[in-house]
C-alpha cells in the first residue's frame, strides 16, 4: 500500500466520513486501482463548466463516490435537489454514481466497501468484453461503412483504365467482379460489388 497516496487522499478530505471510508477502502484496492483514486475530484462537462465534484472518485472508470451527511440532506432541501440533479447528469455521460449516508459509512463501512468494489468489478469485466470483441474483428472490417478493401478498387481502376472503352478489357474486369460475387462475404459487401457489376454491364452495352 502506498502511504504517500494515502496521506495525500485524507488531506483532500472534507468531513470525517469520508477519512473513515478512505480508511477502510484503500487498503482493500490493488495499485492501479488505488493510482485511479482521486478525492475532491472535479468532473467537467463542457469543458471548463464544473458539473459536480464528488468525494472520491475513480476517473478513467468513470465511477463517482458521495458521502452524504445527514443533516445536510435532511436540511437542506435545495443541496438535496442539486445533488440529485448532479448525479443525473453523471449518469447521462455514463458514470456509476454511488451514493452513501453517514450512517451507512459509520454502521455499514464493510458494505459501502464492498458496493464500491462491485462497481470496480463490473467497470472491468466491461473493458475486457470490449477488448475481446474489438480484437476478434477482422481488419478490413474497420474500413468505412464496412466497404471492401482498397486493393478490389484500386484493380478495377487500373484494368478500367489500361483498356479504356475496349470491350475485351471490360471483360475482364466483369469476370473478377464476378468471382467476387461467388465468394463469401457479409451482406453490405455484397452489395456494394452488385452496383459495380451493374455499372460495368451498362457501359458495356452502350
Amino acid at each position: 500500500m502506498n502511504e504517500d497516496k494515502l496521506n495525500e487522499l485524507l488531506e483532500r478530505c472534507e468531513s470525517p466520513i469520508e477519512r473513515q471510508l478512505l480508511k477502510k477502502l484503500y487498503p482493500r484496492l490493488r495499485t492501479n486501482q488505488a493510482q485511479e483514486l482521486y478525492a475532491q475530484h472535479t468532473i467537467d462537462y463542457y469543458n471548463d463548466m464544473s458539473v459536480t465534484i464528488p468525494d472520491f472518485a475513480f476517473s478513467d472508470m468513470k465511477i463517482a463516490v458521495y458521502c452524504d451527511g445527514f443533516s445536510t440532506a435532511e436540511g437542506n432541501r435545495e443541496k438535496f435537489k442539486k445533488d440529485r440533479s448532479q448525479s443525473r447528469e453523471l449518469q447521462l455521460r455514463d458514470w456509476i454514481v454511488l451514493r452513501f449516508a453517514g450512517s451507512e459509512i459509520k454502521h455499514e463501512s464493510e458494505m459501502v466497501v464492498e458496493t464500491i468494489q462491485r462497481a470496480i468489478e463490473k467497470v472491468n469485466r466491461e473493458q475486457e468484453v470490449l477488448r475481446e470483441d474489438v480484437a476478434d474483428v477482422p481488419v478490413e472490417s474497420h474500413t468505412p461503412d464496412n466497404l471492401p478493401p482498397l486493393r478490389l478498387s484500386a484493380d478495377v481502376s487500373e484494368a478500367s483504365g489500361s483498356v479504356k472503352d475496349s470491350k475485351s478489357g471490360i471483360q475482364n474486369v466483369l469476370q473478377r467482379l464476378d468471382k467476387l460475387l461467388n465468394r463469401p462475404t457479409d451482406k453490405r459487401k455484397s452489395t456494394f460489388h452488385r452496383r459495380r457489376y451493374s455499372a460495368m454491364k451498362s457501359k458495356r452495352g452502350k
